[in-house]
C-alpha cells in the first residue's frame, strides 16, 4: 500500500517535472523567470528530493542484504531514472547552445558565458547528487542499466552517467568555466543557484576541490576492469583521446603557422605537441602529451639521404579523413599512420627538434619507423613488445642506437609498473642538456598558444626550456581573471 501510494506520488511529480524540463508547474520556485535554467534545476531538485522521501525505494544506508525490487518498485525506480535523464539532456542542449553563442561572441557574451556555467553546476551538482544516493544500493547497477525502450532507456545508460560525471573530464570542465566565469557577474535569476551549486560540488569534493571525482573515476575504471580489462581499457583510453571538455573543433595554432613551419622542418625532425582541454591530458605525466615523426616529402628524403634515402611501404595506411599530403609518421588511436602536418601540429604547443646525429642514423631511424606503419595503437601502454605501438614508443624505438650507427639516449621511466618514455621527458632532456657538447637534440622552432588571447605565438627557446615544468592543466592559469 505505501509503495503504491508512492508510486501515485512519482507519476504526479514525474508529470509535473515533464512540464519544469519543457516550460513551467504552477507554483514552482523559479517557474517566473524567463531563463530556462532554474526551472531545471528545480525539477532536478525535486526528483532528488522524492529519492529521499522513498527510502523504502531508494535506501538511506546500504542495505544489509541483497534487494530484489518488485514490479511496482522497479517500474517506479525507472520512471525516476528516465525522468531526471530527461532533465540531463535537456541542460545538455542548452549548453550546447549557450557555448556556441559564446564562442562567436568571446568574452564580450558575459550572459552566454554564465547561462552556460549555471547549466553545468546544475548539471554536474544533481547528477553527483543523484550518484551519491543510488550507490547505497547494488542492485541499481543493474535495473538502471536495462533496457527499456518504452522509457526511452538504452542498455547500460547508468554506466555511462557513472563514466561521464565520475570522471574528471567534469572536474576540469568544472575548473575552466570556474576560471572563465570569474570574468562576469551573472544575472541576477542565475547568481544564487550558481552559487548554491558551486558549493554542493565543493562540499561533496570534502575539500579537494574539482578533483573530487579522481577516486571515483578510479572506482569505475576498476568496475570496468572486471568485466573486461583490455577492451574496456581501450574503449576508455580511446573516449579519453577523443574527449575534449573545453574549446571543442578550433585548436590555437592555426594552419597558416603551420604551412609556415613546413619550410624549416627536415625529415627525421621530432615533433613534439600539446593539445589542451582533452582529458587524456590527465593520465599523462607532464605538459607534452605526444610525439610524432616528420618525414617529409620523397624529394626531400632523397635530398637528405641520397639515392638509397628510406621510402615507406605501398599503399601507405593513411588517417582515413585526412586530405593532405602525408609528412608526418605518428601512432594514435588509429594505430601508426602516415598523417599530414596539419593534422600532427593541429595543437595549442608545438615545439620541433633535430636529433643531433649523422644522416645515415636519421635514415635508419625513418627505415625503422616506416616498419612499425599499420601496427595498432596500444592502448595497455607496453613498450616492451613491439605488435603495438604508442606515440613516444615509435620515437623511442626508431632512434635507438645500436653498435653499427649512434642514435637517442632516452633513458625510460617506470610508470604503473612499466617502463615508457613520456613526451615530456624529451623537453626535460632537451632541457637538461641545454648547451652541452653532449647535447643529443638542435632546437628548430617552438609555436606556443595562450587561452587568454586565443592564439599562438612563434616562441623561442628560451620559453621552451621551462616548458616541461609547466603543471598538466596549465591553460587553466592562462584564463581570464576577475575583472
Amino acid at each position: 500500500m505505501m509503495i503504491a501510494s508512492s508510486f501515485r506520488r512519482f507519476t504526479t511529480l514525474s508529470v509535473c517535472l515533464a512540464m519544469v524540463f519543457g516550460t513551467a508547474c504552477a507554483g514552482e520556485p523559479g517557474s517566473a523567470s524567463n531563463d530556462p535554467v532554474p526551472r531545471l534545476r528545480s525539477g532536478l531538485s525535486r526528483v532528488i528530493a522524492f529519492m529521499d522521501s522513498e527510502p523504502g525505494l531508494f535506501p538511506a544506508v546500504k542495505p544489509r542484504t541483497d534487494r530484489v525490487l518488485r514490479a511496482d518498485q522497479r517500474e517506479a525506480v525507472l520512471r525516476t531514472w528516465a525522468v531526471f535523464g530527461d532533465g540531463l539532456a535537456t541542460l545538455d542542449t542548452l549548453q550546447a547552445e549557450r557555448q556556441a553563442a559564446w564562442a562567436a561572441g568571446g568574452m564580450k557574451s558575459g550572459k552566454e558565458l554564465q547561462t552556460l556555467r549555471s547549466a553545468f553546476l546544475a548539471q554536474y551538482r544533481f547528477a553527483l547528487e543523484f550518484l551519491s544516493r543510488v550507490e547505497r544500493d547494488p542492485v541499481f547497477d543493474l535495473v538502471l542499466n536495462e533496457a527499456v525502450p518504452e522509457l526511452g532507456l538504452e542498455a547500460g545508460s547508468y554506466d555511462r552517467l557513472e563514466l561521464r560525471f565520475l570522471n574528471v573530464a567534469a572536474a576540469t570542465r568544472f575548473s575552466a568555466l570556474e576560471a572563465f566565469g570569474a570574468a562576469s557577474e551573472p544575472p541576477s535569476e542565475l547568481a544564487a543557484g550558481i552559487e548554491e551549486d558551486r558549493k554542493a560540488i565543493w562540499k561533496m569534493g570534502t575539500g579537494r576541490g574539482p578533483l573530487l571525482t579522481l577516486k571515483n573515476a578510479g572506482e569505475v575504471m576498476a568496475q570496468l576492469a572486471l568485466r573486461a580489462w583490455l577492451p574496456a581499457q581501450t574503449g576508455v583510453a580511446d573516449f579519453m583521446g577523443d574527449t575534449k571538455v573545453w574549446r571543442p573543433g578550433r585548436s590555437l595554432i592555426s594552419e597558416a603557422q603551420l604551412h609556415a613551419l613546413r619550410q624549416d622542418l627536415e625529415p627525421g625532425d621530432i615533433l613534439l605537441t600539446r593539445r589542451d582541454w582533452y582529458l587524456s591530458n590527465v593520465g599523462l605525466p607532464g605538459y607534452w602529451s605526444h610525439a610524432a615523426i616528420y618525414i617529409g616529402t620523397a624529394e626531400q628524403r632523397t635530398e637528405a639521404f641520397g639515392a638509397n634515402a628510406p621510402q615507406p611501404a605501398m599503399p601507405l595506411p593513411r588517417l582515413g579523413d585526412d586530405p593532405h599530403e602525408p609528412l608526418v609518421i605518428e601512432a594514435i588511436g588509429e594505430g601508426v599512420l602516415y598523417t599530414s602536418l596539419e593534422h600532427a601540429g593541429d595543437s595549442d604547443a608545438l615545439v620541433v627538434l633535430r636529433p643531433r646525429l649523422p644522416a645515415a642514423a636519421k635514415a635508419r631511424a625513418l627505415d625503422r619507423a616506416f616498419s612499425y606503419a599499420g601496427r595498432p595503437y596500444d592502448f595497455n601502454f607496453d613498450f616492451r613488445a613491439d605488435n603495438e605501438i604508442v606515440c613516444t614508443e615509435l620515437v623511442y624505438k626508431s632512434y635507438r642506437p645500436d653498435p653499427e650507427l649512434p642514435g637517442l639516449q632516452l633513458p625510460l621511466v617506470s610508470i604503473v609498473g612499466r617502463p615508457a618514455l613520456p613526451a615530456n621527458e624529451i623537453a626535460r632532456r632537451f632541457a637538461e642538456e641545454d648547451g652541452e657538447p653532449h647535447a643529443q637534440f638542435a632546437f628548430v622552432a617552438f609555436i606556443d598558444g595562450n587561452e587568454r588571447s586565443g592564439d599562438a605565438v612563434v616562441s623561442t627557446r628560451e620559453a621552451f626550456l621551462s616548458s616541461w615544468q609547466r603543471p598538466n592543466w596549465h591553460v587553466v592559469a592562462q584564463t581570464p581573471a576577475a575583472q
